[in-house]
């Protein structure tokens, strides 16, 4: 059964403030959701940071592409997204 909600992230360079907002996303209280993150080419650690909370079981669909821009990652991971709804939030929220 899909998820309620679809949360999507695009990142570019995002190891700065990824962390705190993947935390802020998984401490919410509400539970049936799955997190589309769209990697848009970044050279940091980004994908390293994505990667441990796949690996920790979190319901993360990651997608790696070469650099096209907001606009062509936010429609990438509508896409990508199996949700009922879609929220947006930036890799700086």
């Amino acid at each position: 059964m899909p998820p309620t909600v679809s949360i999507n992230l695009c990142c570019y360079n995002s190891e700065k403030y990824l962390e705190e907002t993947l935390q802020s996303i998984f401490s919410q209280t509400y539970q049936d959701w799955e997190l589309v993150v769209i990697n848009d080419g970044s050279s940091d650690s980004t994908e390293h940071i994505v990667k441990k909370y796949i690996n920790k079981g979190y319901p993360i669909i990651y997608h790696y592409q070469a650099n096209h821009g907001l606009g062509y990652s936010r429609n990438k991971a509508i896409e990508l997204s199996q949700g009922v709804y879609i929220a947006f939030i930036d890799h700086d929220d």
